[in-house]
């Protein structure tokens, strides 16, 4: 083979339009793409659902029913709590008078007794601290009566165990009745004896039996005076801590 023909053969086989020698045809198709090869279905990874909590998954697939109720849930609750809202007082004042209808339940008290929580100028600074606090809570305007509804009933049952502790202490005077004939004769007498501002400050109401005893002592006839204090016999001018201690002790020791 001669050396021009070998070349010729080389670049008609390196030649784009596999050898023809001819240009290329521009409308010609271009040639088709060897396809991917195909992967499985299996070795396909599925979206990341770790996020969802498995309650709301069923064979590893979201629940959608679960789902709904729960979206209606907090569209209702978000609801419930707008309503709260509005009824928050702007201002953090609250009402802490009883309601019309409150009832201290079975605690045995005196007829007509009642506790007006607001009228306390004591708690008065501590109610503005708990509007203050009622409100930080979105506490709606109706938890004052309820609140001073739950200091009334403490302060209630205080009122009413220590009347039932008195009655109790009471009985060592006799019944009820002769208990208040006992008192009713104190006042007599106390009445007739002190002016009427200062037998005011006598409650013999709450009075224990104690106290009706010694007030019934004061106040019956004395025969006798009462003997003037005894004064020290042991002149202590002059004397020293020490010995004031130990004449103080003897003279103790010899009464």
């Amino acid at each position: 083979m001669k050396l021009n023909n070998f070349l010729t053969d080389k670049r008609l086989r390196n030649a784009p339009d596999g050898g023809t020698g001819l240009p290329p045809d521009p409308n010609a198709a271009p040639p088709a793409a060897t396809p991917a090869p195909a992967v499985p279905a299996s070795s396909v990874p599925g979206p990341d659902l770790s996020f969802i909590p498995a309650d709301y998954l069923v064979d590893g697939k979201p629940d959608t029913t679960k789902f709904s109720e729960h979206y209606t849930e907090l569209v209702a609750d978000a609801a419930r709590r707008a309503d709260r809202l509005k009824e928050v007082p702007t201002d953090g004042v609250y009402d802490y008078t009883l309601p019309q209808d409150f009832s201290f339940g079975d605690l045995e008290l005196p007829e007509g007794f009642t506790v007006q929580v607001s009228d306390d100028p004591a708690i008065a600074p501590l109610l503005g601290e708990l509007g203050t606090i009622l409100k930080e809570l979105d506490a709606p305007k109706e938890a004052g009566q309820k609140i001073a509804g739950l200091i009334a009933r403490y302060e209630a049952t205080k009122f009413a165990d220590m009347l039932k502790a008195q009655a109790e202490d009471l009985k060592v005077l006799g019944t009820p009745a002769q208990v208040q004939a006992r008192k009713d004769a104190l006042k007599r007498v106390i009445d007739s004896r002190v002016p009427a501002d200062l037998a005011q400050a006598i409650h013999l109401d709450h009075a224990s039996a104690a106290q009706i005893k010694v007030l019934e002592a004061l106040a019956m006839p004395r025969t006798a005076q009462v003997p003037p204090a005894r004064p020290s016999a042991v002149d202590t001018e002059g004397m020293s801590a020490y010995d004031m201690l130990k004449a103080a002790n003897a003279q103790q020791a010899r009464a």
